[in-house]
């Protein structure tokens, strides 16, 4: 069965503000749903409760190192051609 809903329907559903489910996925604010809040979408989805958890937190050190790594550099000095 395959399920069509808007982030905004998702967040309805779990009786959050519209925009709670895509903030939650854009900015993972909250890092982590309630545990009433998985279980409320895993039933509605059908799926078992451990499928929807979170990934486990990372430390602050590595977070940092990965947000090092994915930063651009914009220290590259464009010419232009003339």
């Amino acid at each position: 069965m395959s399920h069509r809903l808007t982030y905004a329907q998702l967040s309805r559903i779990l009786g959050r503000p519209d925009g709670y489910i895509a903030r939650h996925i854009r900015e993972q604010i909250p890092y982590e749903l309630a545990q009433a809040e998985r279980a409320r979408a895993a039933e509605f989805f059908g799926v078992p409760g451990p499928y929807l958890d979170a990934p486990p937190r990372k430390s602050e050190r590595q977070a940092r190192a990965e947000q090092r790594r994915f930063r651009p550099n914009y220290h590259t000095v464009l010419r232009r051609a003339t």
